[in-house]
């Protein structure tokens, strides 16, 4: 199963020379809906300033949860870690691919 979606880059429509959208294809795109997903949710803010180790832990499993949620990804395959300030995401597609993000916290 290939993805393919419209590139989104610093919260707006990435297009080219000619006003044409870019495309993200792939595990790309399956990287940029987690991404989004991640913060429509609310993910990435509930962890701002958050020093509760038992809280960290639950956003991380909560996290990995809605990741697998996607039909796209592998059940029982997402990895999520937070440290330094950012949040990093791995996990399987169903065409046995890595998806890997990275997100930052506060940015």
């Amino acid at each position: 199963m290939s993805s393919i979606d419209l590139l989104i880059a610093d919260l707006d429509l990435s297009l080219n020379d000619r006003g044409e959208p870019h495309y993200v294809i792939g595990t790309e795109c399956v990287a940029q809906d987690i991404r989004h997903m991640l913060i429509e949710r609310g993910f990435l803010t509930s962890l701002i300033a958050e020093r509760d180790k038992a809280k960290i832990s639950m956003t991380e499993t909560n996290i990995e949860n809605a990741i697998e949620d996607d039909a796209r990804i592998l059940a029982g395959s997402a990895s999520v870690v937070f440290k330094n300030g950012g949040v990093t995401c791995t996990a399987q597609t169903i065409d046995e691919e890595t998806v890997y993000l990275e997100a930052l916290v506060n940015g």
